[in-house]
């Protein structure tokens, strides 16, 4: 069974942000996920750089950061989470982590959902 073959076969989408999403398929709605109340996160070690500007703190990030609330994998379920959770090292392998694709907006500019899933 080839790699596309078992994603076809992950059925059940469950939503790892604070947000409501909207995801489309050749401009159509095809799915409207609720948050499921479980945050996937990346938490990032700050540093303080040696520079000031304009009279504010830098900081720079150090090392990868730590997964934080991200579910294991289940049968059947593919997780749904930021891009920045998406993209650390640790969900990169995995073939059940997925963050929204192309941002979508309606005919003001308001967000409305995403053009299907998107992969690191």
């Amino acid at each position: 069974m080839s790699v596309r073959d078992k994603r076809e076969t992950m059925t059940k989408l469950m939503n790892c942000t604070p947000h409501h999403l909207n995801l489309f398929e050749e401009g159509v709605e095809t799915h409207s996920l609720p948050p499921t109340g479980t945050v996937a996160r990346v938490e990032f070690r700050q540093e303080t750089a040696e520079k000031n500007v304009a009279g504010l703190t830098v900081t720079k990030t150090v090392g990868d950061g730590t997964l934080v609330d991200m579910p294991d994998p289940q049968p059947g379920v593919v997780f749904v989470v930021s891009r920045v959770v998406a993209s650390h090292p640790l969900n990169r392998v995995r073939e059940d982590v997925f963050s929204p694709g192309k941002l979508m907006r309606d005919e003001n500019g308001k967000p409305k959902g995403a053009d299907g899933l998107a992969k690191p």
